[in-house]
């Protein structure tokens, strides 16, 4: 495989709206995160970040799946798998991604790198890779002999 090869299958478009709808999912994990992370001051710091990051993580996946159920794989859309059981599929993967994510924000608060806010936002990037792949050949996989795309 050349190099323009691995480029265009890294910057395939599926992994472009994926991009995208995670871009807007980070909007909402970290709105969702400052809001509980406000409301929960009491608390001691790493449990108060913990708590903020799973509500954040719960919602925006929710949000996530909807919009690449419909946009990103719509194309692979299994008739044969109902909404019910591509969701939960979906929040299976997802928690691998959000094990990296608060493995991730607990060593940078620890460590005391960045501020809890930061290190939520560099959790989720770490998860995306993880995420991505096994959505794609799972959650999301093609059925009845088409072609991996």
């Amino acid at each position: 495989m050349n190099w323009l090869e691995l480029i265009r299958r890294i910057l395939d478009i599926r992994f472009i709206r994926f991009a995208i709808v995670g871009g807007l999912g980070v909007f909402v994990n970290q709105a969702v995160f400052t809001v509980i992370y406000a409301v929960f001051a009491t608390a001691t710091e790493p449990v108060r970040a913990n708590i903020a990051a799973v509500i954040g993580f719960v919602v925006s996946c929710f949000t996530n799946f909807l919009a690449n159920d419909n946009w990103t794989w719509r194309d692979r859309r299994r008739t044969e798998t109902s909404f019910f059981r591509r969701l939960v599929m979906y929040y299976f993967v997802a928690l691998g991604a959000l094990t990296i994510q608060l493995l991730t924000l607990n060593l940078f608060i620890t460590l005391e790198w960045t501020s809890p806010w930061w290190a939520n936002l560099f959790g989720i990037a770490a998860g995306t890779g993880s995420n991505f792949i096994l959505n794609h050949f799972w959650t999301f996989r093609q059925h009845n002999g088409h072609q991996q795309t």
